[in-house]
């Protein structure tokens, strides 16, 4: 086997070639060959946060979207190190909580919610999370309702 062959088949390849396989931006749908876009393989939750490459942090981005969303983060750099303990918790309401914390108990985007909390339960639209621990509410906090509603809700401690 030569060298070509190997390098060929390496791990990081087959990964790169996976994720990009669908051949779309998933952010602005744009394809190469139609749009004239050229794809990118892009961490939903940046390495520098904590993300690793696994291929459920991977997504196609054209180099446009990626710039935009490198540059948009970019903007939370103050909050990277909360960001990435956040991230550390297994328990979304664990993550969810630090991050209301770590904004003081401010308005999450939830965008920036869904990057760094990428679980099943989160819209990206609504910002709201599946509550799994309280039964003392109607199954859902929205994530805009800062601290006071997060606590009510034992997403954080008190």
């Amino acid at each position: 086997m030569c060298c070509g062959a190997a390098v060929a088949n390496s791990p990081e390849l087959r990964r790169r070639a996976e994720v990009l396989a669908p051949q779309r931006c998933a952010q602005c749908r744009r394809k190469p060959l139609e749009d004239h876009v050229k794809l990118v393989v892009d961490h939903k939750v940046p390495l520098s946060w904590g993300g690793d490459n696994e291929p459920e942090n991977l997504q196609p981005l054209c180099e446009e979207c990626n710039s935009g969303k490198r540059d948009y983060f970019r903007s939370f750099e103050a909050y990277a190190e909360q960001i990435r303990a956040a991230i550390g918790y297994d328990e979304p309401q664990k993550r969810i909580g630090e991050l209301l914390r770590a904004f003081d108990g401010g308005w999450v985007r939830s965008d920036l919610l869904a990057a760094s909390s990428p679980v099943p339960g989160t819209s990206r639209r609504t910002g709201n999370v599946e509550c799994e621990t309280c039964d003392s509410c109607t199954g859902t906090t929205n994530v805009r309702s800062g601290m006071a509603r997060a606590r009510e809700c034992g997403l954080i401690a008190a």
